[in-house]
């Protein structure tokens, strides 16, 4: 069993992701300007390799929050808390894509799954995963065999 737990946070939505690659792609293909290309393409490249990511080394008690950008990790590490609840919630997210060429706003709701550590005496927590309920639901029996903790559901209608 490892003592260390790794998991990614996406920053931006991959509809965000999506639609910024096609605006990216659409400036390409009526730009002339070698140097536009390149940085759009950098750009799409950017979006879709960027996220945010927990690393937790229960060995050598610590954690390190980082920002993921082409499979290179930025962040330091901390001293890690002591945690006394491991929950699993579901969280629902409200967005707005506003969009001038077709004069038209888009509202969506995208529902999701966190995990979250809970420092003990504190209401402070660390989002350990995010994603669908079973990527989650798999992170935290990892977690929980690790921590020691018992997984709290708050996902299921009680």
């Amino acid at each position: 069993m490892t003592n260390r737990y790794q998991a990614s946070l996406h920053m931006l939505t991959l509809p965000v992701k999506l639609v910024v690659c096609v605006i990216g792609v659409f400036l390409i293909s009526i730009s002339t300007n070698y140097w536009v290309i390149l940085s759009f393409v950098i750009l799409c490249l950017t979006l879709l390799t960027v996220h945010e990511g927990i690393i937790l080394d229960f060995e050598k008690k610590r954690l390190k929050l980082y920002i993921g950008l082409w499979g290179i990790k930025l962040g330091k590490w901390e001293s890690m808390p002591t945690y006394c609840r491991l929950t699993l919630v579901q969280t629902t997210g409200n967005r707005r894509l506003h969009s001038k060429q077709a004069m038209r706003t888009y509202d969506y709701s995208e529902k999701s799954y966190e995990l979250r550590l809970y420092d003990t005496g504190s209401h402070a927590y660390q989002i350990a995963s995010k994603g669908t309920k079973s990527n989650v639901r798999k992170k935290a029996e990892q977690l929980s065999l690790v921590t020691h903790l018992a997984i709290e559901d708050f996902t299921e209608p009680h």
